[in-house]
């Protein structure tokens, strides 16, 4: 039996804007991207929304998810764990993205380097006024932030997200404009998962406030 790759896409009709008649929106998850499609919507902003699936299905989706970006302004939605300080949720962008599974950051594995070298990302358009952090892609939630390789930026400059490496090129080959969003929930570490449901609709409600104002600003 053929296996059939069911995406969600679906396009909100509103009114058209100037800017914004072109937008979609991505996330890993629906709950992530929810209140800003549905902010969108209230703003009489259009969007379409593509999920692509949590860590590695991400990779499977990748090609599908470069062709719906084709000359679009895209909006990419996360959440993120931040290997430093944590004393409540924040928003972030990044300006590279690593292929850094825990145990090549342990220095207990090589996943080989020089075949998934860092992507450089372009500059932010609506999300330039947000901090800029490398953001490691692992598959897997880390459950340490020990770091025993070199070459990474500095631990206060990391964050740990479990998608965004999958997609990046493929978006980066196709899309007019490509924004990063992503909402730190939780430190890296052995909290990671109950910081992070306790903060997960905090973090989509404040990139649903910041997108929308943003968004507003262009048309």
């Amino acid at each position: 039996m053929r296996n059939i790759i069911q995406f969600i896409l679906m396009t909100i009709s509103i009114a058209s804007t100037a800017y914004s008649s072109n937008i979609i929106i991505i996330s890993a998850a629906h709950i992530e991207a929810k209140p800003t499609i549905d902010a969108c919507e209230a703003a009489g902003i259009p969007v379409e929304y593509m999920q692509m699936g949590v860590s590695i299905n991400a990779a499977f989706h990748s090609y599908h998810v470069g062709q719906s970006c084709a000359g679009k302004h895209v909006i990419y939605i996360g959440s993120a764990g931040t290997f430093g300080e944590f004393a409540g949720p924040f928003l972030v962008t990044t300006a590279e993205v690593y292929w850094m599974p825990e145990a090549q950051r342990l220095n207990l594995g090589d996943s080989l380097p020089s075949l998934f070298p860092p992507i450089a990302m372009w500059s932010p358009y609506l999300s330039a006024s947000l901090p800029q952090k490398y953001i490691l892609t692992s598959p897997t939630i880390s459950l340490t932030n020990a770091i025993n390789i070199s070459g990474l930026p500095e631990p206060a400059q990391l964050v740990e997200n479990m998608e965004l490496y999958y997609v990046a090129s493929a978006i980066m080959k196709n899309a007019e404009t490509f924004d990063v969003i992503v909402g730190i929930t939780n430190a890296v570490g052995p909290n990671s998962a109950a910081q992070y449901a306790a903060n997960k609709k905090i973090v989509a409600e404040m990139t649903a406030t910041f997108v929308v104002e943003h968004l507003q600003g262009h048309k």
